[in-house]
């Protein structure tokens, strides 16, 4: 993100830092004296010409009209710099890089007036600070429960310069008020990040904290600073680096040294400080085990090598997410895990890259996708589900050939449409046919069910006349779940990829996507040959399956030689990544496909019969499995195909029809052999 959109972004955005006080009018709570959470609600606000500067009337804890990044300084006692990477870290916001920064366009004169207040009054601020530290260490006693209950003795608080202060005001606050400010204030445990600085922790049960209060359980005074970073001159053993303070007393419990960022934000200004110290000992790095603390230990590993310190990134945590977190779980265990990495850091970083590079790191987050139990997405096809193990599974790349007039788009249409029709949403790439034909042809499908019949000519040349509210109802019904894209000279596989993860991102819904076909497909590079170009794109649509964790369904056609022949992968056109990379390869051909290969000897004697085959008006069809990565192959499911109507409808084989057959007759006329309304809605379930 660029500097300016990044810092219009935080404007336009208060609530992300800042909690409503639940006003009619609006407003937010001072996050520095807690105005707004009363009854009577005051809060700090702003005016509507500038919705974005703010002001704290009940104290002012901060200069008029603030922005957020103003407040954030003032708070965490930060200068404009740090109060921006501060903001970025609060939000979410990784900057582009390039850019300067420079937040105040005042005047050199104004600016210099402004500092020399400023200077005035941080030094009364920095007095009350060190009067916090002094008072509080008198009477750290009072924290020893609150401390207990965090695994810390109060030797180690002792050591840490803590101290309590039961009835305390953030240094600001007091700014305002003198010593007694006219609301109750807070028990704290004061811990120094330096001799002018402290973290002030509320040391009540949370649930004792009213909600409005929450937000301001740890609050800082003074300039943030790194806790014990003079330690690292002199330390004997390996130094952790922590983020909390809470992290730095659990190791620090067991006598060993360690340094406390107080935020993930301190990384690059701990290796600045870094650079004018000589350490002898190695770093373990031992962030928060939360996205935000292993993204800045990563960071900071790397450019603590890049100087040339000994450093390593272990998890001295487990499971939980922070050192303190796994000390008041099992203290002798926490106490175990320390011993191993302060005596071998190097074994223990190496054991850590190793199990998050091998299956090791990835076994927890795989049971877990196993144990979601997805279950399969029904065709719509009894008998089809059967062979295939239920019907698509996710992530799973389908392939459906054939050669020319066997149905594949017609069968693929079919499938979409059923699955629409349960609520699942589908896309389907059409690279032959607009959307107004794909439609055409649903409705002359529907209509062969649920009215009178009419082909796609039919209702074309009729205007629709007699397609029937019914249908149409019936096409409703699917309709929100079709996103059809059609005829585009552009789709290419950076297409569908870019389209399915859009849909993904925006509906929150998974679909299952039909290409039709995939040898028409445009190439990324045109240059390479017909098998380079089909290789890529189903290896692509492969990568783009698992990633997304979606069936994609493919056709694809045969060689010229592979018409007047059983379907088999060497008929495939350009079939080398479709052997390997297809999850499941279904071949559709006419059921005597067999009998004609085996009885015609000659090409032009199998023409003449798939010819008639063709021209039936009810084709006998069959799918075969051809590969199946997790099950049988050879498996046959027997369709009739209608393609007047563009409809199939699972049958039984040529030489076993019965007359319990759904399809009842043998008549080439397809009106007789769609009759009947009950056999009509029999065909679609």
């Amino acid at each position: 993100m660029e500097l300016e959109e990044a810092i219009k972004y935080i404007h336009e955005n208060p609530q992300v830092y800042l909690k409503p006080t639940g006003k009619a009018k609006g407003g937010y709570i001072c996050p520095i004296c807690g105005s707004g959470s009363g009854p009577h609600k005051t809060g700090i606000v702003s005016e509507e010409s500038e919705s974005w500067k703010f002001t704290c009337f009940a104290n002012n804890c901060f200069p008029p009209k603030s922005d957020i990044i103003n407040i954030i300084a003032a708070q965490e006692n930060l200068d404009n710099k740090q109060a921006l990477f501060r903001a970025f870290e609060i939000y979410g916001i990784t900057l582009k890089k390039g850019g300067n920064y420079q937040h105040s366009t005042e005047s050199k004169a104004n600016r210099d007036d402004k500092t020399q207040e400023t200077d005035e009054l941080q030094k009364i601020e920095i007095a009350r600070i060190k009067e916090d530290i002094r008072i509080g260490r008198e009477n750290l006693w009072q924290a020893e429960e609150y401390l207990r209950s965090r695994g810390i003795s109060l030797t180690t608080a002792i050591k840490a310069k803590c101290g309590c202060i039961m009835n305390w005001y953030h240094p600001k606050v007091r700014e305002k008020y003198g010593m007694r400010p006219p609301f109750a204030g807070t028990p704290r445990l004061i811990i120094p990040t330096s001799e002018e600085s402290y973290t002030a922790r509320d040391i009540r049960p949370t649930e004792e904290i009213p909600q409005e209060e929450r937000n301001y359980i740890k609050q800082k005074a003074g300039r943030v600073k790194i806790l014990n970073l003079e330690s690292v001159a002199t330390a004997k053993s390996p130094i952790f680096v922590v983020e909390g303070e809470f992290d730095f007393m659990s190791i620090e419990e067991f006598g060993y040294t360690a340094i406390a960022l107080g935020s993930t934000s301190m990384v690059e200004h701990l290796v600045e400080e870094l650079k004018n110290i000589k350490v002898a000992q190695p770093f373990v790095i031992a962030l928060d085990n939360d996205s935000a603390g292993q993204m800045a230990a990563e960071k900071l590993l790397k450019m603590l090598r890049e100087l040339n310190f000994e450093a390593y990134n272990v998890n001295i945590s487990g499971e939980f997410k922070d050192a303190n977190e796994a000390l008041m779980n099992n203290r002798k265990i926490f106490q175990e895990r320390l011993v191993e990495v302060a005596t071998n850091p190097k074994s223990e970083s190496l054991t850590r890259e190793r199990n998050e590079e091998s299956n090791m790191g990835k076994v927890e987050s795989m049971l877990s996708i196993m144990k979601e139990s997805r279950k399969p997405i029904s065709t719509g096809f009894e008998k089809l589900d059967a062979s295939l193990d239920g019907g698509f599974y996710a992530p799973g790349l389908y392939i459906i050939a054939g050669g020319t007039s066997v149905g594949k788009t017609a069968l693929m249409q079919q499938i979409a449409f059923n699955l629409a029709r349960n609520q699942q949403d589908i896309m389907y790439f059409s690279l032959e046919m607009s959307m107004q034909d794909l439609f055409y042809r649903d409705l002359s499908r529907l209509s062969s069910i649920y009215g009178k019949g009419q082909s796609v000519h039919e209702i074309i040349q009729n205007g629709g006349k007699y397609i029937t509210d019914e249908v149409v109802a019936e096409y409703k019904k699917a309709a929100s779940h079709i996103f059809t894209h059609a005829a585009l000279s552009e789709i290419t596989v950076e297409y569908i990829e870019k389209t399915a993860t859009n849909h993904v991102k925006k509906f929150e819904e998974r679909p299952v996507l039909f290409v039709d076909y995939l040898q028409i497909l445009e190439p990324t590079n045109p240059r390479g040959t017909d098998k380079q170009i089909v290789d890529h794109s189903i290896k692509s649509l492969n990568i783009l399956s698992r990633s997304l964790e979606i069936p994609i369904v493919v056709a694809a056609s045969l060689n010229r030689s592979g018409y007047s022949e059983e379907v088999t992968f060497q008929a495939l056109k350009e079939s080398g990544a479709l052997e390997y990379t297809g999850d499941i390869v279904i071949g559709l051909q006419f059921q005597a496909m067999a009998k004609i290969t085996e009885n015609s000897k000659k090409l032009a004697e199998r023409t003449k019969k798939l010819t008639k085959e063709r021209n039936k008006s009810i084709r006998k069809m069959e799918a075969v499995i051809l590969k199946h990565r997790n099950g049988k192959i050879g498996t046959k499911t027997y369709f009739d195909y209608v393609p007047k109507y563009n409809i199939y409808k699972e049958g039984l084989p040529d030489k076993n029809l019965t007359q319990q057959t759904i399809f009842e007759d043998e008549a080439e006329n397809p009106d007789e052999f769609m009759e009947g309304r009950e056999v009509k809605k029999r065909i679609l379930k």
